[in-house]
């Protein structure tokens, strides 16, 4: 999996999204946030596979304090985790980003 995240890194990266990587362990939560307002947790991907096939589940919440301690909570991981910025991304070698496209192929089943 790591290998077609890599593999889609430039086009978000251009596109002006952030990514920032967390070390050593594997995390599978989801979290969304809008407007300090309402938060979606969950394992789910916003994707058919996630919701309907897998079945993962997320759960929205409308509750401000308990919102802003998840932000509190989001900005802690941030600061923990390593910002991945386009340039080394782009600066791969070729067999890795071959191998990167390839494992992208995959992504439906992974």
């Amino acid at each position: 999996m790591n290998w077609a995240l890599t593999a889609v890194m430039p086009e978000l990266l251009e596109k002006g999204c952030h990514i920032f990587r967390s070390h050593p362990k594997f995390d599978h939560s989801k979290l969304l946030i809008v407007d300090d307002d309402y938060a979606s947790i969950g394992s789910a991907n916003w994707d058919a596979r996630s919701f309907r096939l897998n079945f993962e589940l997320n759960i929205g919440v409308i509750d401000k304090a308990f919102v802003s301690e998840l932000i509190e909570f989001f900005e802690h991981k941030k600061q923990n985790a390593q910002l991945v910025d386009i340039e080394t991304v782009k600066r791969q070698n070729l067999l890795k980003k071959i191998r990167n496209g390839l494992a992208r192929m995959l992504t439906p089943y992974l």
